[in-house]
Order: structure tokens, then C-alpha cells, then sequence
């Protein structure tokens, strides 16, 4: 089905929403995707205006892209077609927030930052930490069900719903799950739409489950020379059976990054690019806390450990969750990009991948950094200053490595120039499903409205 007119169109939808929620032209334009700018932008502030908008939209052919905040509106293949930014600023409350339950209710456009400030009034948090979070929505961290350094300990977005609200598309306010922790039922539907990209459907409302803030949060950190020798602390450290909530490696270049972030830790900027970092966080009770980092420090003791206590510990941790998330522009004018990459296997094996990786793998020529949540197994490679030929051929290198290696890994390519989305593998290892996947989206989107071409079961 051709879609509407952009003139018709905009009628239809100033109707519902009002004109001053319906842009086009050049404000339309700021909302592109992969270089493709859609004709038009629209602002629901409702679930019933919502609900209208994708019928609408659905109805009239025309191709949606759910947008938030835009943090990880790159991620994917480049949409088939975009004719509407379907933005989501305007569904911005908290509807409904119980203390005593541990639960809340949320609008898709809420800014995640916002609602983690006012939880904290309460000693509470939705133990979450993506990358982007400063700028992200609640929309978006459940549409991209990106993860933190702490996935090991707080679960995947996922782990974190109770029910959801969404709109098909064709319209249809579907809701899944409950709204407290003793009274959801039914099928999992949200757990499907969580990670779907805006593929399936629009996400309008979440209801989450929250923790208590920790009484203590403390970070250690300890410098080594090699990977090798981090991969060998961090053994050590897992078979403590310490219960740490995070670990993570971190090459020379990627633990200097995160000095940019907080200038009150200089000794980070001193950090030989050379060498690698092993952090782990430690955080909840007081005094397990307390005993668990003391047991920790003895272990590590050779090496001078630094301890990092309150907001020290949170910007560190923060920096470090954002070492992966995307930086918008992955080409620069001069035609030279770097692209990043989700690399995921098992966690003993994070710290061998990443020693080959570093000092072998890519063309010397080609700055490479690199950082992992190890105790998870997300690997995170980013390759930058390059060409698209010299990039191309990195990732094409990696993957036959993986292959040849024999290594069980699935990747994600999450920041990568347009130009190379059509030539390389956006995605590696995650075939099985694709077929089930296909047929979802065609349960779910049979006329294929709702971000068309953006995933790899599309290519």
C-alpha cells in the first residue's frame, strides 16, 4: 500500500493531536535515521491520541519509527521506508508510583534520569544501568533492552517489568502483565515487546519493579599489565565467592575515557594505554559490604587496589556503562569512522578474546578499545579513525576469528558508518530464531508500518 499524501496526512493528524504537535520540513528533519528524513513528526500526549496516531498511520500505509530521545535510534539495519517520527516527549508522567509496593507505573517518554531522581526522594531505584542514561527515556531503555555492568546482578530490562501497555499496529492498546508483583498473569507479551525496537509495537506505559537504594556502594580497582594477567584476577576474584554486583575490564584507552567524565579522579588520565584495569562494585548491606570489598582487597593486595566510596563509585560506574553507548556520528567528514561492537561469549572466556583482539587481530594502523562487563560476558569492541574499507575489513576479521576459534558467541554491530549497514553483518551467531521472528513481525505488523527493514530477521 502506497502511503498518504504528507499534505493529507498532516491534516488527519493536527486533527487528533493539534497542529503545533504535527512538524514537517525541516523540523521533521532532525528526527533522520541512517541519513533518511521523514516528511513528517508527530507529538501524541495521550494513549487515546496515541492509539489514533498508529491506526492512523497503520491505515494509510505509512512507515513508523518510535523515537524517545533518539540514544540509540541508529542502532539496525536502515529503515525500508520512513514517513512518520512517531515522537513520544509528550507521554511524560509518572501515572502511578507505590512506595510501600515497590512498584511504578511510567509513560514511555519519561526520562530515565528523572525518574531515578525521584525515586531516590524515596530510597529507591529501578535497578537499571544502561548506556545513555543521562538522555535516555524508559521507552527507549525497554525498546533497546540495552544492558550495564551490573546485568549480572540486577537482570535485563526485562527482568524489571511487571505489564506493559503498547499499541499494535493497527491501533489496538494491548495490555500485558499487571501492575504489582502478586497479580501478573497471562503471557509474557512484554518480555517480546522488550528489545523489539519499536518493530512490534509502540510502548506507552511500563510498570516496573523497584529495589531499595544500597546502604553502601564501594568500587575497587587494580592496574595490571596485561590481559592475561587481569584474566587471572578476575578468576580469582569469581571463585571468592564475593558477590560482586559488577566487574569489569577495561583496556588503557578505555579506563582513560572515562576520566573525561569526572575530573576529580586524575589518576585515571595517567593510566598507561598499555595497560588494563580490572573494577569491581560491591554494593547493598553495610556490613557486607564492608567485608566482602576488605576480603576483596586482600586478594588484590600485590597490586595497590583503589577503593572509590559514594559519588566517586557512581560517576566511575555511569562512565562506564556509557564507554558503550552509541556516539551518534560514526562517519566523520573526511570519510574516516569507528564502529562498535557487542561481542557476547562466556565470561572466562572475555579476558583471552580481548588479549588476542588488542594486540593482534586488527591492523596496527587501527585504534582499537576495548572494555567488557566480565562477569556477564559482554565484550565491547570499538575501532576508530578508520576507513570504511579498513573498518569493514576489521569486523569481517573478528568474526572469521570467532569461526575459527570455535568460540560460541553471538555480536551486534551498535554503532557503525550507513554506508556499511548493507555490506557487513550487522549481526553474528543469532540465526536459529530468525524464522520465528519473521513470523512475529508478520503476527504482529502484517503490513509492515512499525520501524520497517531495522532488523536483522528483515534483511
Amino acid at each position: 500500500m502506497a502511503p498518504a499524501p504528507p499534505e493529507s496526512l498532516e491534516r488527519e493528524l493536527a486533527r487528533m493531536v493539534g497542529s503545533a504537535n504535527v512538524l514537517g520540513g525541516s523540523q521533521a528533519a532532525v528526527y533522520a535515521v541512517d541519513g533518511m528524513r521523514p516528511p513528517l513528526a508527530v507529538r501524541p500526549g495521550t494513549l487515546e491520541e496515541l492509539s489514533a496516531v498508529v491506526k492512523l498511520l497503520g491505515e494509510s500505509g505509512s512507515a513508523v519509527i518510535p523515537r524517545g530521545s533518539g540514544t540509540w535510534s541508529e542502532v539496525g539495519l536502515p529503515p525500508a521506508r520512513y514517513d512518520v517520527a512517531l515522537l513520544t516527549e509528550r507521554l511524560s508522567e509518572i501515572v502511578e508510583y507505590e512506595p510501600d509496593d515497590l512498584t511504578a507505573g511510567v509513560q514511555a517518554g519519561v526520562r530515565f534520569s528523572a525518574l531515578q531522581e525521584e525515586l531516590r526522594a524515596h530510597r529507591q531505584w529501578l535497578a537499571l544501568d544502561p548506556p545513555g542514561a543521562r538522555t535516555a527515556t524508559v521507552g527507549g531503555v525497554f525498546a533497546g533492552a540495552r544492558v550495564g555492568p551490573r546485568r549480572v546482578s540486577t537482570g535485563a530490562p526485562r527482568d524489571r517489568v511487571l505489564g506493559m501497555t503498547a499499541v499494535l499496529a493497527d491501533g489496538t492498546v494491548a495490555k500485558t502483565g499487571g501492575r504489582v508483583v502478586k497479580n501478573v498473569s497471562g503471557y509474557d507479551l512484554h518480555r517480546l515487546y522488550t528489545g523489539s525496537c519499536g518493530s512490534l509495537a509502540v510502548l506507552a506505559r511500563i510498570h516496573v519493579r523497584l529495589l531499595a537504594l544500597p546502604e553502601k556502594r564501594r568500587t575497587l580497582l587494580a592496574v595490571v599489565a596485561s590481559a592475561s594477567e587481569a584474566g587471572e584476577l578476575l578468576a580469582v576474584l569469581r571463585a571468592a565467592n564475593l558477590e560482586p554486583c559488577a566487574l569489569e575490564l577495561l583496556d588503557g584507552s578505555a579506563i582513560r575515557a572515562t576520566a573525561a567524565r569526572d575530573s576529580s579522579l586524575p589518576w585515571r588520565a595517567s593510566v598507561s594505554v598499555d595497560s588494563w584495569t580490572v573494577a569491581a562494585l560491591f554494593e547493598g548491606d553495610l556490613e557486607l559490604v564492608e567485608e566482602h570489598s576488605r576480603r576483596a582487597q586482600e586478594l588484590v593486595a600485590g597490586r595497590r587496589p583503589i577503593a572509590l566510596d559514594g559519588p566517586a563509585s557512581d560517576e566511575f560506574w555511569e562512565a562506564v556503562s556509557d564507554l558503550s553507548a552509541p556516539r551518534g556520528s560514526a562517519l566523520a567528514p573526511d570519510g574516516r569512522g569507528h564502529l562498535m561492537a557487542q561481542v557476547c561469549v562466556l565470561p572466562d572466556q572475555v579476558a583471552g578474546l580481548a588479549e588476542r583482539w588488542k594486540s593482534g587481530l586488527f591492523e596496527d594502523r587501527l585504534a582499537v578499545h576495548l572494555h567488557a562487563h566480565a562477569a556477564s560476558g559482554h565484550l565491547y569492541v570499538r575501532v576508530a579513525g578508520a576507513s570504511l574499507e579498513a573498518l569493514a575489513a576489521s569486523w569481517t576479521q573478528a568474526l572469521e576469528d570467532l569461526e575459527e576459534r570455535q568460540v560460541e558467541a553471538t555480536a551486534q554491530l551498535l554503532d557503525v558508518p550507513t554506508a556499511l549497514k548493507t555490506r557487513i553483518p550487522l549481526w553474528h551467531g543469532s540465526s536459529g530464531p530468525l524464522p520465528l521472528m519473521r513470523s512475529l513481525k508478520q503476527s504482529f505488523d502484517p503490513r509492515g508500518v512499525l520501524s520497517p527493514g531495522r532488523m536483522e530477521f528483515e534483511r
